[in-house]
């Protein structure tokens, strides 16, 4: 049983009876608490029990919070802040039947009120590309260009769309089509037809091959103009190889991050082999020697760059990052 003290009033003083400890107090008149076994337990017990519910009430309370509308507006802010995410990678994947799409949902912040919508779009912008098919009387040179390469004969109207967050996401050409040419041919269209507001705000590119941003034509290079990053995907394991013809049959998980890979000189390459239908290294020649690639097209890189048109502090500056893709799971 605890120890008791007794019941004090006025002034005097007590002692603890466990620890002899003095107390102070107010009375000297002092009158003792009933014996321990006349005290009705059972009745203490109903009385907590009675009051759970007044406490699970009082928790529910604490659940919600009422007053976000009162916070000072600077503060919102900063809590709308908080909850933006963190950089994403927008894959551009391609297919007959859907043209260009995209598969990141759109941030969540945008639909939670008019105040963090309106926050939330002064650092995320819409990024369109318009998948309409140009008519066949239309005589312009980038018409009939398109319509010859056979890449948009077929492609919806449904335009591609996406948020971003020029700072901190990054663009990565997925695309998902076997064979060099066709993608080569279908990161060319899109960027040839993305809006120019954001491709002229582009911070952040990825794509499957260093020779690739090589076949940009100027008609796409000059329009960057604030480039800070054209990485260079070496592992991905939905990314089909591309002397594969066909079809890829991989999974496809969506990407959810990036990991910088070091050592240029002995960068290990995997991919999706379409053949085999399982993710395989490079094997026509050892792995090695695509790091090696890559650190001598770097320097042919930048000056074709200049050459065609990109403004050349932006290039002096620009990186040239490997990266491996990380995927999640895949969608049920």
């Amino acid at each position: 049983m605890a120890q008791r003290q007794h019941v004090v009033q006025g002034t005097g003083s007590i002692k603890n009876e466990k620890h002899n400890i003095p107390t102070s107090v107010t009375s000297a008149s002092i009158t003792p608490l009933l014996p321990a076994q006349n005290i009705d337990e059972g009745s203490l017990v109903s009385d907590l029990v009675a009051s759970e519910p007044e406490k699970e009430v009082e928790k529910q309370a604490y659940d919600k919070f009422t007053l976000f509308g009162k916070l000072p507006i600077e503060l919102r802010l900063k809590i709308w802040d908080e909850c933006m995410p963190g950089p994403r990678v927008i894959e551009v994947l391609w297919n007959e039947a859907r043209g260009y799409y995209a598969t990141i949902g759109t941030p969540a912040i945008l639909h939670a009120c008019t105040e963090s919508r309106g926050h939330t779009l002064k650092e995320y912008t819409s990024m369109v590309v318009d998948q309409r098919v140009h008519s066949s009387d239309d005589d312009s040179d980038e018409a009939k260009s398109l319509l010859a390469d056979g890449t948009v004969t077929n492609l919806p109207t449904i335009p591609f769309g996406a948020y971003i967050n020029f700072d901190r996401d990054m663009v990565y050409f997925f695309i998902g089509a076997a064979g060099r040419t066709l993608y080569d041919a279908k990161v060319n269209w899109f960027l040839t037809n993305i809006d120019t507001n954001a491709i002229s705000k582009l911070q952040h590119v990825a794509m499957d091959y260093p020779t690739t941003y090589d076949r940009l034509p100027r008609s796409i290079i000059s329009r960057f103009h604030e480039l800070g990053s054209l990485a260079i995907v070496a592992r991905d394991n939905c990314m089909p190889w591309h002397f594969n013809v066909g079809p890829s049959r991989a999974l496809y998980r969506p990407a959810i991050g990036t990991n910088q890979i070091s050592g240029k000189d002995a960068v290990e390459v995997y991919r999706w082999n379409t053949s085999l239908e399982r993710v395989t290294a490079f094997a026509r020649c050892p792995s090695r020697c695509w790091g090696k690639l890559l650190k001598t097209a770097e320097p042919a890189l930048r000056h074709s760059l200049v050459k065609n048109g990109a403004v050349e502090t932006m290039v002096k500056n620009l990186e040239f990052p490997v990266l491996e893709i990380i995927r999640g799971e895949a969608s049920k």
